[in-house]
């Protein structure tokens, strides 16, 4: 069975990324009601522009096996980022894709990509931008231990760890590029 990976995708910057967020969630549900819910193609109509046909063909040769839009718009807002669950391992060169593009709307782009496997026992946070005309990153990752026995208090406890995570990569991001300030971190 290969390891899954549970990607939630933030965009952070002016007006135009936010309203951005909200678009990417919106054309994913409904990409949904036409195409059936989870269609693992969402992704290359959404992001790359192609047919399902086209969809089609970059799937066989995609390493990304398999990827699928989650809908958590009941928990939150549309404009602070989406969901993507793929396999067998996280969504980096989309996040770069995004980045490269999304870039032209705001030059301080940030792309966080906050990761975990399923079922969990490891996560990570990937932030990226664009510095003097190249992407760089930043990372923080660390290993969990869930207990066999899942609880309320469990589960604080990872939540407590992925949050301690994202701040040590957004520290990492903030100390190396000069324009990122500390009210530009998301939760």
């Amino acid at each position: 069975m290969q390891t899954a990976y549970y990607n939630r995708l933030t965009l952070t910057g002016n007006r135009a990324i936010e309203i951005l967020n909200s678009e990417i969630n919106y054309r994913f549900i409904d990409d949904h009601e036409q195409h059936g819910h989870s269609n693992p193609l969402a992704v290359y109509r959404i992001f790359y522009g192609l047919s399902t046909q086209e969809a089609k063909e970059l799937r066989k040769r995609d390493p990304i096996g398999d990827v699928r839009y989650s809908n958590d718009t009941q928990y939150m807002p549309t404009s602070t980022g989406f969901t993507l669950v793929s396999e067998p391992k996280p969504l980096f060169d989309l996040q770069n894709h995004i980045l490269t593009f999304a870039g032209a709307l705001d030059p301080h782009l940030i792309v966080c990509n906050s990761t975990h496997t399923i079922p969990i026992d490891a996560c990570s946070t990937r932030y990226v931008v664009i510095d003097n005309g190249k992407i760089r990153e930043f990372i923080a990752t660390s290993k969990i231990n869930p207990p066999k026995k899942h609880t309320l208090e469990t589960d604080k406890e990872i939540d407590a760890i992925r949050a301690q995570v994202k701040k040590d990569a957004f520290s990492k991001l903030k100390n190396a590029i000069d324009w990122v300030t500390y009210d530009m971190f998301r939760f």
